[in-house]
């Protein structure tokens, strides 16, 4: 007697027997409900129903939302609420996702809330290589004398400049009391090598290229694709064939453009600011917090509670396999599969319509929301006119409307205030709120802010959002 998967294993081993093993003792019957439909579109698979230990649970919710952003907050205002209604810790909720770019408004949205979390098998978005790169470039066209910036990418793409020679720029930087731009910028003799020195000369060229569409008010996410464009760098990513770098930095545009349309003040100034509340953050050392990982990450693992994200045709199933065949699509669904049963008590999908820079269109919702529409909530609270637009879609199989994301026309921008700062300065933030005045360097002060979300953060003076108590 043995063991066997297949009509051929049993035909080479006679007598094998095929035993089914269909009781799970993970997840609620009404989440196996979902994954077993789900997965009844697959051919290629050994037909079986799993059957719950745990009884019958509550049907899984599915929400579609008109952006990412909104999602995300959904998605942080529902942990909030089953934390406080059913007990749970934070170490009970796992967020997941097909791919690593997807975490970046879900850690905005946890980060606004309050919410520790932590991502398994990755870094977070704003620590990310590429991610840092093009901050980095982008704080060089708003502030020449940051020296930190700049010694970052000054070699990124390779230009040539050696740790010696970028050693001796420092050096004169620190004679002349002088910025590094300006000590490699005007003294470009010191660079021997003439193609190390042409490179420097484009570079500089380049910088001052954008600083100045910066100043012209150019949209900011066109500012970043021309910059690491003329730079090279999206061609260091293709050449090293580095092509999730290039979705994150791709949703690093979509965040800007979000800004543009929702901020008070659409600057670059302004949106580098904002940034520093994600890139502050300390690391989460107790052992409460909610998990963030691909679903690759998650196999072998469960959560009371499991939200997964970004369930949008070309995001999940990914627009890779969309363009082979069946069979990368089965295994898409597998994937789906896995992630379904990940969840103990309680399951959340979610989509959003909004702009995908990544997949170069708007979002629809995922084939896999259609194959389990009979399982499905809607959860009443939200029941936005984006869902009732899905309601339309799961129930006939298609988009009834060319959905567009909403947004909001520009308001009218802050001017700068003209505060002296002293140390002990009580202040309030427009959305940090109120904190103290640890250091002043510059045009830049140290503030310690009251909310511990907000923490310690180095913000512009004079910035319009700041206010003197």
């Amino acid at each position: 007697l043995g063991l066997c998967r297949s009509p051929a294993c049993r035909q080479t081993f006679e007598g094998a027997e095929t035993i089914i093993l269909d009781t799970n003792y993970r997840s609620s019957q009404k989440i196996l409900e979902c994954a077993n439909k789900l997965i009844k579109n697959n051919r290629n698979r050994l037909s079986k129903d799993l059957k719950a230990f745990h009884g019958e649970g509550c049907k899984v919710c599915y929400n579609n939302l008109s952006d990412s952003f909104g999602e995300a907050s959904l998605v942080a205002k529902t942990i909030k609420e089953e934390k406080e209604k059913y007990g749970y810790n934070y170490n009970d909720f796992a967020i997941l996702y097909r791919a690593n770019y997807l975490s970046r408004d879900i850690e905005g949205a946890l980060t606004r809330s309050g919410i520790p979390y932590k991502i398994y098998g990755g870094v977070k978005f704003y620590e990310r290589k590429e991610i840092k790169d093009s901050l980095a470039y982008l704080r060089i066209l708003v502030n020449k004398q940051d020296d930190l910036s700049l010694t970052r990418i000054i070699n990124e793409p390779k230009r040539g400049v050696g740790e010696t020679l970028l050693s001796k720029y420092k050096e004169i930087a620190n004679e002349n009391n002088t910025s590094l731009y300006e000590a490699i910028k005007n003294n470009l003799e010191e660079c021997k090598r003439s193609e190390a020195r042409n490179s420097l000369l484009s570079f500089f060229e380049i910088i001052e290229k954008y600083s100045e569409q910066v100043s012209k008010g150019v949209e900011l996410e066109n500012v970043l694709d021309g910059l690491l464009k003329d730079t090279g760098y999206y061609d260091m990513i293709q050449e090293n064939e580095e092509e999730e770098r290039k979705e994150n930095i791709k949703e690093l545009m979509n965040n800007m453009t979000y800004f543009e349309l929702n901020s008070e003040d659409p600057s670059l100034s302004s949106f580098l600011q904002e940034i520093t509340l994600f890139t502050s953050q300390d690391e989460i050392d107790t052992g409460d917090y909610v998990s963030l990982m691909t679903i690759h990450t998650a196999k072998g693992l469960e959560f009371k509670s499991v939200f997964i994200v970004g369930l949008c045709e070309g995001v999940f199933p990914s627009v890779k396999s969309l363009e082979e065949n069946d069979e990368n699509i089965e295994e898409e669904r597998r994937l789906a599969y896995v992630a379904f049963t990940r969840a103990m008590e309680r399951l959340h999908l979610s989509s959003n319509y909004g702009i995908n820079y990544v997949v170069h269109s708007n979002n629809t919702p995922s084939r896999f929301i259609r194959e389990i529409k009979d399982c499905l909530e809607l959860n009443s609270a939200f029941k936005t006119s984006a869902n009732n637009g899905i309601k339309t879609y799961i129930s006939e199989g298609r988009i009834t409307r060319n959905a567009t994301p909403s947004s909001t026309p520009k308001k009218e921008i802050k001017p700068l205030n003209d505060i002296v700062w002293s140390v002990g300065d009580k202040l309030n933030h427009s959305v940090y709120g109120q904190g103290i005045v640890l250091r002043v360097d510059g045009d830049l002060i140290n503030i310690a802010f009251k909310d511990p979300a907000y923490g310690v953060k180095t913000l512009l003076g004079k910035h319009g959002s700041l206010s003197k108590i």
